[in-house]
Parts: C-alpha cells; structure tokens; sequence
C-alpha cells in the first residue's frame, strides 16, 4: 500500500516534469489579498508551478483554475460557492493542487477535471452535490472533512489509474462515495452518520492491486462498503470496521477480492454478502447481525476460512459449488449454522457448528464432502445437529470419493451419532 502511494507521487511528478520541458521561469508565490484582490485574478496570474497563497478572509468566488502546475493553498480561507457553481473547477488542466481551504455552499467543493490532482487537508461543508469529485487518473485525495454534502467524494478514472483515498473524514453523508475505473487504495478513512454507506468502489486495472484497509464505516442507513472487480487485478479488503448499518456490511460484487481480518457488527441485513466467483474470505469476524452472516449468493470455487460467525439468521448460508468451507466457527446463530441450499462438490471441513437455533450442518447440495467438524447443542439441544436432502439422502454425511476421511462430531436428541448415517 505504501508502495503504490509513493509511485502516484512519482506519477504526479513526472506529469509536473513534462509540463515543464522547456523554457520556464521560476516558480513564484502569489499572494491573496496582498498581490490580487481576489482568489481568480491571482489564479489568471499564475504559470506552472506557481502557488498561490489565500490568506484568512471568505471569499465569494467560484474560482475556476485552467493553468496546469498550479498549487493553491488555503491559510485560513473559506470560499463560498453560494451555490452557482463549484468553490473551485479545475478546468480540463493536469498536475493542480488544491490544500488548506474550507469550502462551502457549491455544487460542489472541488471538481477536478485533470490527471494527477491532489486535493489535501480541505473542509467542505453543505455541497449540493460531490464535496470532491475527480475526473482523471493518478489522483491523491487525503486528509480532508465533508460535512452534509449529498456525496462526499466521487472517482472517474481509466483502467490505467492508481487514485489514492486515505485519511478522509466523513460525516452525514447523503450517499455513498463512488470509485470507478483502475486501481485504488483506500485507506483509513472514517465514514460515520449517513443516509447512504460509506464507499461503492469498482476496480478495472489489469495488473496493479487494489487495496481497502483500516476504514471505519459506522452509524449508516445503507450497505457500507461495495467492492466490486472488473479487471484481472487483485483487490483486499483487510482490517476494516463496519458497525451499525442499515443494510448490508460488505457487499462483494465482482472477481479477484480477498477479504481478510474485517469486523462487521450490527449489520441489519447480511453482514458479508458475496455474489461472485473465487472470493476469499478468511479471519473475519461477524456478530450481532439482524440477518445473515455469510452469504454465497453466486458463483464458484469460493474459500471460507477461519472466519467467527453470531448472528440472527443463518451462519453461513451458500448457493455455490466447489467451495472450501475450512475451520470456520459459527456459533449462536438464530438459524443454521451452515446452510447448504444449492450446488455441488463443496468441502466442509474442521469447522464448529454448535449453539445454533436451528440445525448445525443443513446440507442439501450433492457430493457434498462433510469431515472433521463439530456441531454440538444446537435447536436448543433437541433439534438435529445435522440435516438435510443432500447427497441423496436426509442428512447424509458423505465420504469424499468413497473415502471418510475423518470423523465429525454431531448429536440429537443427547445421543452421539455416527457421522457415516443418515440423520433425520
């Protein structure tokens, strides 16, 4: 992650080398108030790789920037956009900087039409529409406060970007913020109070990895954190935290993501719901949700391993085939601990099914491989531990290949079972 942060810096500055091929003069400060009256007449003024420096004072401006290498810096500035247009437009130009200004009441706060823009450590408060909004590859967008804008940041890239979003704090945003288009990294930022999620991000690079770590998403009416993958490229999502959300915690919508290390609290609808193939989804951690735990909606070839799983519907629920299903703990679950509802060739294996208000294993897929695993105690201890129509019988707990391979643990009605019989 820091890897890819530094080579966006290097991007950045090979954008601001080219620019400056050729003849220049150097680099000037120009000052507002002090050299120009008013925040356009000093940006008009300034060639590559001038700054302009906005000293204390609210402007009433809709300041748009059309010179390429331009560093504006806010010291103590507030620009009011009084809602005819964007604070600040950067117009079609590469390599602007934007930094230190509060902006407030525009249709949006900054949007950035240009590759390699940065935009750090800005309030922007009230937006009609994106606090920041990005069209272009290869941006940074750190460090800043939207407050009540509709959406707090909005990414349009190419398949060849690699934007950064770290460090950003949101608060009571409308919707959720929207990454589109190559590779992002995504990294501790905090969304908290909105009428939305917190982040819809769509990954298309072929080569370069996304990554969505250490964010804290919380206090939100809609799903957290969409992560959906278009291109070849890979993308984790580690390490975050979701809590109190109104639909869905992590939603996975697309190829190539690995989530790791997640904890997801208090989702109303499915805490982690994924609805592709090849997902991984390993050492997370799922409690007090309203509905399901883990939800295999669609694909093939998924890996669930060591994740911990308590919550109001079922455990683990899967419509899949081929899924390594690997020394997972679901436990006090409202109702299975594993459902099995559809599909073929899938592993259960060292897993613990126990406490569960419903049946441990509900297995009704076909050649379902079911070994090592332990489901103890579970309908409240009356109720069978193992169940279902698959592998042609009720509750059949298959050998893999003709072999069993080891022994599961199961009871009924306070007798141990056999794992090779059929159990009603």
């Amino acid at each position: 992650m820091h890897d890819t942060i530094a080579e966006g810096k290097v991007a950045r500055a090979a954008l601001l080398a080219a620019l400056l091929l050729g003849p220049t003069a150097a680099a000037e400060t120009i000052k507002v108030p002090g050299d120009f009256d008013t925040i356009q007449e000093a940006v008009d003024a300034a060639s590559t790789s001038d700054i302009v420096r906005v000293g204390k004072g609210t402007y009433a401006e809709n300041v748009v920037v059309s010179t390429a290498g331009v560093t504006l810096q806010g010291k103590g500035a507030v620009i009011d956009g009084g809602y005819a247009g964007p604070c600040i437009l950067v117009d079609g130009v590469d390599v602007v900087e934007i930094t230190g200004f509060r902006l407030v009441n525009g249709t949006t706060g900054v949007s950035l039409f240009g590759n390699g823009g940065v935009v750090t450590k800005n309030v922007v408060e009230a937006s009609a529409g994106a606090g920041i909004e990005i069209a272009g590859d290869d941006a940074r967008i750190s460090g800043n406060r939207l407050v009540a804008c509709v959406v707090p940041m909005t990414v349009t890239a190419s398949s060849a970007s690699h934007t950064t979003v770290d460090g950003n704090r949101a608060e009571m945003p409308l919707t959720s913020s929207t990454l589109v288009g190559g590779a992002f990294d995504v990294v501790k930022n905090r969304v908290r109070g909105g009428r939305g999620g917190a982040f819809s991000i769509t990954t298309s690079h072929a080569e370069e990895p996304s990554t969505v770590s250490g964010n804290r998403m919380e206090l939100l009416d809609g799903t957290a954190l969409v992560v959906a993958g278009a291109g070849d490229a890979a993308t984790l999502v580690e390490k975050n935290r979701i809590d109190f959300v109104g639909e869905n915690g992590l939603q996975i919508s697309g190829s190539g993501v690995t989530a790791s290390s997640n904890r997801i609290l208090r989702a109303e609808d499915t805490s982690l719901l994924a609805l592709t193939s090849g997902v991984v989804l390993t050492g997370n951690v799922v409690q007090q949700g309203g509905g399901l735990g883990i939800d295999l909606n669609d694909g093939s070839g998924p890996r669930i391993e060591n994740n911990r799983v308590e919550t109001r519907g079922d455990g683990l629920r899967m419509f899949a085939d081929d899924a390594m299903v690997l020394d997972n703990r679901f436990t006090g679950n409202g109702q299975d601990g594993i459902d099995l509802v559809t599909g073929s060739d899938n592993v259960l294996m060292g897993n613990v099914c126990s406490k569960n208000g419903h049946e441990g294993i509900d297995n009704s897929g076909t050649n379902t491989t079911i070994v090592g695993n332990t489901a103890l105690g579970n309908a409240r201890g009356v109720g069978p531990d193992i169940a279902g129509s698959g592998n042609g019988g009720v509750g059949t707990v298959a050998p893999f290949e003709g072999t069993f391979q080891s022994i599961n643990t199961f009871k009924t009605g306070g007798q141990t079972i056999p794992a090779r019989l059929d159990i009603d």
